[in-house]
């Protein structure tokens, strides 16, 4: 997926913003910009052992459920998961030893993946990584049911360096331990660009309830007073959305930011951000879709989209400095 903001070429890897003669950090170092033409960037390597939230519609958990034994089998549905979890993956370029899917709620598959954890780490040490409210936490308390310690060593907290945010050091073998981390502030988030009103719209609370919208050529479609995703190109194109009920999803001609102001004004988009006061305090992004088949575009803190990918090209508007994937 190709992406132009504002007349320049990015190329999105590893959650990292690549644009020429542009170089700056943010203060976590977890999302970066630099010269796509540098050939001296300094790369690094690394191992993801288990990552992310997955969020399961009411419909697909009746669906996994066996009345003969009173048990949950998601692996039918983990199959499509997993499926779109590597290529998530694959398209930022790393690579994925494999997947599992837990629930701190219920202690599914919770031993599963501590054994796969012992299996992929090779005796090194495991990090518990993500941003902060994830469910780290929660995790690994629901680990700590099942865990038995056959080492020497004890649980300990351990203060993590330079702060004072402590986190569980567990130990797995004499030389290896667990280690839970600090949640990662997440600056490009959508949540870190808006006020704490919308912010309480946009957090799911209850069921999603999947919205289809078809629009055409130049046509918008519009997620409250947040996102714009207009049809630059010929294809009629269906999207899903995947937000919180509470954030409408509109459909509206073409024109300008500036000329949506009458639906803000009249209260026919929710959440509207008092963050946003003109089109300075947004980012245009231009997309070609250069896939087929089934796709998401996501905003992250918002929510995704899904539709058929058919060589489309899309602008997107979302909040300056949220990052779309």
């Amino acid at each position: 997926m190709n992406i132009v903001r504002n007349g320049h070429k990015y190329i999105v890897v590893r959650g990292i913003n690549k644009k020429n003669n542009d170089q700056s950090k943010s203060h976590n170092n977890i999302v970066s910009a630099f010269n796509q033409d540098n050939e001296d960037v300094e790369t690094y390597e690394a191992s993801i052992l288990a990552a992310g939230d997955v969020m399961v519609h009411s419909p697909q958990l009746k669906a996994q459920y066996d009345s003969s034994t009173g048990t949950y089998n998601f692996d039918n549905n983990f199959k499509h998961v997993k499926k779109y979890v590597e290529h998530v993956f694959k398209k930022s370029n790393l690579k994925v030893l494999d997947c599992c899917l837990v629930s701190s709620n219920t202690g599914l598959n919770i031993e599963e993946m501590y054994e796969k954890l012992k299996e992929l780490s090779k005796g090194r040490d495991v990090y518990f990584i993500g941003a902060i409210d994830s469910g780290k936490s929660a995790v690994i308390k629901e680990f700590l049911k099942l865990y038995k310690n056959n080492t020497n060593h004890l649980i300990t907290l351990y203060t993590f360096k330079d702060t004072t945010l402590r986190g569980y050091k567990i130990p797995i073998g004499n030389k290896q331990y667990i280690f839970e981390t600090p949640g990662l502030y997440v600056s490009n988030s959508i949540l870190d660009k808006i006020d704490k009103a919308s912010q309480n719209k946009i957090i799911p609370t209850k069921e999603i309830k999947v919205v289809k919208k078809t629009i055409s050529k130049n046509n918008m479609l519009m997620l409250g007073g947040l996102c714009v995703i207009q049809l630059l190109s010929e294809e009629k194109t269906q999207f899903l959305t995947y937000i919180n009920s509470e954030v409408t999803v509109n459909k509206t001609i073409s024109g300008r930011f500036s000329s949506l102001e009458y639906k803000f004004r009249k209260g026919l988009c929710v959440p509207i951000s008092k963050t946003i006061k003109s089109e300075l305090d947004l980012d245009m992004f231009d997309i070609t879709i250069d896939e087929t088949g089934s796709r998401d575009l996501g905003i992250l803190g918002l929510g995704w989209v899904s539709f058929i990918g058919n060589n489309q090209k899309l602008r997107i508007i979302v909040p300056k400095g949220t990052f779309i994937f």
